[in-house]
This record gives structure tokens, sequence and C-alpha cells, in this order.
């Protein structure tokens, strides 16, 4: 159970940050 609430955690922090990426490469175009 934990594992899984871990792995979720991580998803949803990668996600955030490869939302935010490219939308600071669109804003710099």
């Amino acid at each position: 159970m934990i594992i899984n609430h871990l792995l979720f955690f991580l998803f949803n922090a990668f996600a955030t940050g490869w939302s935010a990426r490219c939308y600071f490469i669109l804003d710099s175009r």
C-alpha cells in the first residue's frame, strides 16, 4: 500500500515537472 502511494507521489511530481518544463519552453519561445 505505502509503495503504491509513494509511486503515485513520484509520478505526480514527475508529471508536474514535465508540464512546468514544457510551459517554460513555450514561454521562452
